[in-house]
Order: C-alpha cells, then sequence, then structure tokens
C-alpha cells in the first residue's frame, strides 16, 4: 500500500490482503518503514538537524528510534500492539512538536517568534512527518477494529470502529456541541451556526473518527474566535457561522464560513506554517480546553496539523479571505456511499 490512504474502507480492505494472516504480515513489515520515514522527516526538521549535527540529541528522535527498533524484525501485528504503538506515535509527535516549537520559539512575554524562513523550513518537514503518522496511524486503527470485526457479532463492531464511513453532518454537530460550550467558557457568548446542505442524505467522509474531529474543532474554534474578535460581546447576534456540506462524485466538501475580520494576504500565506500565529501565547486558564490540548493554543499547530491530516487521506484544506468580510475553510476528503 502506497504511504497515503486515499481509497474509501472497503476498497482498503480488499487491496490491504485476501487473508488476515496476509494483511497481518504486511503491516508488519510496513510499519517499522512508515516509522523510519517519520524520523527521516523530523530530523530533516530545522534545529532537529542542527542539534543532531552538533552531537546533541532531542529525546523526542530517541524515542522514535526506540519505537522503530522495537518494530524491526519480529514485531507481532497484534491488536494489542498496534493499539499500543498508535498511542506512542501519538505521544512521541507531539513530544516532537512541543521540542520544536520551544527550540523555535521559547514560551516567555519576550520571546521572539520564529521568521518566514524558519517556519517555512519547518513545514517542509513536520508535514509530511505528520501526514505519514497519520497515515500509520489509520493502518493500526483500522487492522485493530478489523480483528474485533471478526470476533464480534454482526453489527457491533460498525458502531464503534474508529475508521469507517463517518457522517459529516453528525460529526459538524458533535463537535459544534463542545466548541460551543468552550466559547462560552472562554468568552461568556456564543456565535449562532447555521449547516446547510446535506438535509436529505448523510454524506459520509472515510477517516479515523479522531482525526477528522480534530479538524472540525479547530476550524470550528477559528470560526467562533474570528468572530468574537470582530463582533465582541454581541457576537451572538451576528451574522452567523454559514457550515455548508455537499458531495461531489469522489470527494465531499465542507465549507465553514465567518464574518469576521478577514486574514491580511501577509498572515494568510503563513497561515499553514508550524508555529506561525498572530495569537499572543496565553497559559490557559479555563478548564474545558483540556480536551483540545489546551497548551497547544497560541502556538501555530493546529492548522498545519488539519492540514497534513486531510492531505493524508488524499483530501485538502485551503482558505479563502477577503479582508472586512470574513474567512471560508474549504475542506475536501474521500467519500464513501451515503450513510
Amino acid at each position: 500500500m502506497s504511504g497515503r490512504i486515499l481509497l474509501p474502507l472497503r476498497s482498503l480492505a480488499r487491496r490491504a490482503a485476501s487473508t488476515p494472516e496476509e494483511w497481518t504480515a504486511m503491516l508488519a513489515a510496513e510499519v517499522p518503514r512508515g516509522l523510519q520515514r517519520v524520523q527521516t522527516l523530523i530530523e530533516r526538521a530545522p534545529s532537529m538537524a542542527t542539534t543532531c549535527a552538533s552531537g546533541g540529541a532531542f529525546p523526542s528522535v530517541s524515542r522514535l528510534s526506540d519505537l522503530a527498533a522495537t518494530c524491526g524484525d519480529g514485531w507481532a501485528a497484534t491488536p494489542d500492539s498496534c493499539i499500543a504503538l498508535d498511542s506512542d506515535l501519538r505521544e512521541v509527535m507531539g513530544q516532537v512538536t512541543t521540542e520544536l516549537m520551544s527550540a523555535l520559539a521559547p514560551p516567555g512575554p519576550n520571546a521572539a517568534g520564529p521568521t518566514s524562513n524558519e517556519t517555512y523550513a519547518l513545514h517542509r518537514s513536520l508535514s509530511p512527518a505528520w501526514a505519514a503518522t497519520t497515515a500509520l496511524q489509520v493502518k493500526l486503527r483500522y487492522h485493530s477494529a478489523s480483528v474485533r470485526l471478526e470476533n464480534e457479532p454482526d453489527g457491533v463492531w460498525e458502531t464503534t470502529a474508529p475508521v469507517k464511513a463517518h457522517s459529516l453532518r453528525d460529526a459538524v454537530e458533535s463537535a459544534l456541541v463542545d466548541v460551543e460550550a468552550l466559547c462560552n467558557e472562554k468568552h461568556g457568548v456564543v456565535p449562532a451556526v447555521t449547516i446547510v446542505g446535506d438535509s436529505a442524505e448523510r454524506t459520509a467522509v472515510v477517516c479515523d473518527r479522531g482525526h477528522l474531529r480534530f479538524v472540525l474543532l479547530e476550524l470550528l474554534k477559528n470560526a467562533f474566535a474570528a468572530t468574537i474578535s470582530r463582533y465582541g460581546i454581541d457576537a451572538d447576534e451576528a451574522p452567523p457561522i454559514t457550515v455548508a456540506i455537499g458531495p461531489d462524485p469522489l470527494h465531499a466538501g465542507l465549507q465553514i464560513t465567518d464574518s469576521g475580520n478577514g486574514i491580511p494576504g501577509r498572515v494568510a500565506a503563513r497561515c499553514f506554517d508550524f508555529f506561525f500565529t498572530t495569537v499572543p501565547y496565553v497559559e490557559p486558564t479555563y478548564t474545558f480546553s483540556g480536551s483540545f490540548g489546551g497548551e497547544m493554543e497560541g502556538r501555530g499547530v493546529g492548522l498545519p496539523l488539519a492540514r497534513a491530516i486531510t492531505t493524508a487521506y488524499g483530501g485538502s484544506l485551503t482558505l479563502g479571505s477577503t479582508v472586512g468580510y470574513g474567512t471560508t475553510a474549504f475542506v475536501s476528503l474521500p467519500q464513501d456511499a451515503t450513510v
């Protein structure tokens, strides 16, 4: 299989192997290669490369090496080992991001942010590394879930599997509940939201539930923040944020439009650079943000990571903005049949 997930889940299952044994053997061979690719990309990142060249080391790079060594010859792709590796990989990539962030822009009121050259160079390494990580996570989660499918009664796994066709509208509505609660806790006001399209049928996208949720939370949080930034305590009376859902023959499209102040061109050009941000970092004091990894807020991680995730699935994430009128986020993800 390629490093990118470009096919609906049922096609992935057919292509993977004709038997569980063949799929397990294929995964056991692919996981070490996937980890080595992630490590190679990370080691090319600025700061990481400089430190390693001078004889130093980042703890996260050492942990990636340990994971790759653990998954070398003889690694058994069991559901438990896949779940454990998925958890370790998610943790170590968070550590990678934190270490690079600290190396470029140490926290503090007088800390200088990274330059455009630094963030561009980071983007060249960190974005594909996260995309490769996402693709690897999908394979691990798919394998652990597929074994459950063989061992559970018909219909039970279908409702709990993380990697499958998910209703895009249902996912948006679920994410909105949490974003509205966060927004109310942080700002004391909640902008209105209107969901349009997809009224008769539920457009489905094939991806991991956690990955889809992260992308939606990030884009909705940004739309809410932009609306509140412009309208303040009257944000609940501002033009509603519009979420439009619609399929094309191969992909499901999602548009999230706010009526905030818009993004100037010089800022828009860097929105997807890791660690570029226009929001001053403030240590979170509100409690609900813990569900989103509040320590990353204001650090320029959310949008780049959201784009890396959509890229890993063969989709896309772009922004369109007009200063004084607002911003629209455009998301495209592989579509399955309606559910």
